[in-house]
């Protein structure tokens, strides 16, 4: 499997693996006319994906640790670029993902909440959506980069801040 996935929680990464088994069993297996939405392929890695979220917001300071386990701390909230003003007192983090980790990154984890967890679940008559197999696996596909994404920006944010503690300290001392 990927090595990025030795960065992720151990739960979060037996999901992502579920996913994938699923995923590939389900590409062996003779279609079936019983299966209208391969939407359940998807529900494994976009529940690593929450989890994912909040927990690489929270090691990265952008949650406190009671938002952290909060049941009404919404990532879809966190992550909305378009969320009101007055809604963006605490936990929009959009902005400081951006400044840590770079511009392109807030929009990618937002696209990624929407098109694979928000369009997937939710139920709406008038706008009904199911998935069929290669869509599935596209949406399972885009959070697993989405989330190698992350970790290798973070990779970097780490890299950089301890290089510039060092280079403090070594001004420091001289």
């Amino acid at each position: 499997m990927n090595q990025w996935l030795d960065h992720v929680d151990p739960v979060q990464r037996q999901l992502l693996v579920e996913a994938e088994y699923l995923l590939e069993r389900e590409k062996k297996a003779q279609k079936s006319q019983q299966i209208v939405d391969y939407g359940f392929l998807v529900y494994p890695a976009a529940k690593a994906y929450e989890g994912f979220l909040k927990h690489f917001f929270y090691r990265n300071g952008l949650i406190d640790a009671h938002m952290y386990q909060s049941d009404h701390f919404r990532i879809g909230k966190a992550v909305n670029p378009d969320l009101p003003e007055k809604y963006r007192e605490d936990g929009w983090v959009y902005d400081d993902i951006s400044r840590l980790f770079g511009d392109d990154l807030p929009p990618r984890l937002w696209s990624t909440w929407r098109k694979c967890r928000n369009h997937v679940f939710h139920f709406k008559p008038d706008k009904l959506r199911l998935y069929t197999l290669v869509e599935a696996q596209i949406k399972v596909e885009l959070i697993f980069s989405t989330i190698e994404l992350a970790i290798e920006r973070e990779q970097l944010f780490t890299q950089h801040r301890s290089h510039n503690h060092q280079a403090a300290a070594n001004f420091a001392a001289s």
